[in-house]
């Protein structure tokens, strides 16, 4: 099925600019790097620039440092 991923016969140049996305030549892409190799360097490059890794979780302090807080005096310190 034409249209599909993969299917229309331009799966290399899609690499190759992939690769070249990446900073890897077209080169070191056919040469140094091993087919298997592509994807998990991919997935990673896209865990580091995955805009959602950005967000902050907001923590309560009462969660972070415990509900008792520090007690001054009542018991000698």
């Amino acid at each position: 099925m034409p249209g599909t991923r993969g299917d229309d016969g331009h799966w290399l140049q899609r690499l190759i600019a992939m690769g070249l996305c990446l900073g890897i030549g077209k080169r070191e892409l056919l040469e140094d790097y091993y087919m298997d190799e592509i994807g998990s360097i991919a997935q990673a490059w896209n865990e580091l620039h995955n805009p959602r890794a950005n967000e902050t979780e907001v923590i309560s302090p009462e969660a972070f440092f415990g509900g008792g807080g520090e007690k001054i005096g009542g018991d000698g310190t």
